[in-house]
């Protein structure tokens, strides 16, 4: 088997996150499920750079699609529509909490 370039920088960049994460939770940045999930999102990105022939076989089979790299594309289109959604709703929480505190604020000055 004949290793390509990504294979190598893959992992590698998954080690510079993963040690990034956890220096933000040794200074109270990030919370440990942040770094559980972070340690989990790079470790799995790390595995299909190591193994990419496995997960598009895998993802064939759990799909039924003929190709793997359509697979990998739906299911990547997928993931950051959920990741979209995510976010959207984060910033409407935190919309709702600013509008909050700045009403808070205004009542207190008059």
């Amino acid at each position: 088997m004949e290793i390509a370039i990504y294979q190598i920088l893959t992992p590698l960049l998954s080690l510079l996150m993963i040690a990034r994460t956890i220096s933000f939770f040794r200074r109270n940045q990030r919370t440990f499920r942040e770094v559980l999930v972070n340690i989990f999102f790079w470790g799995v990105i790390a595995s299909i750079s190591f193994f990419p022939d496995f997960f598009v076989i895998y993802i064939e089979k759990v799909t039924g699609l003929k190709s793997g790299v359509t697979g990998i594309l739906f299911l990547s289109v997928l993931v950051l529509s959920l990741l979209v959604i995510h976010l959207l709703r984060e910033n409407e929480k935190r919309s709702i909490e600013i509008t909050r505190i700045v009403r808070h604020l205004s009542l207190r000055k008059h």
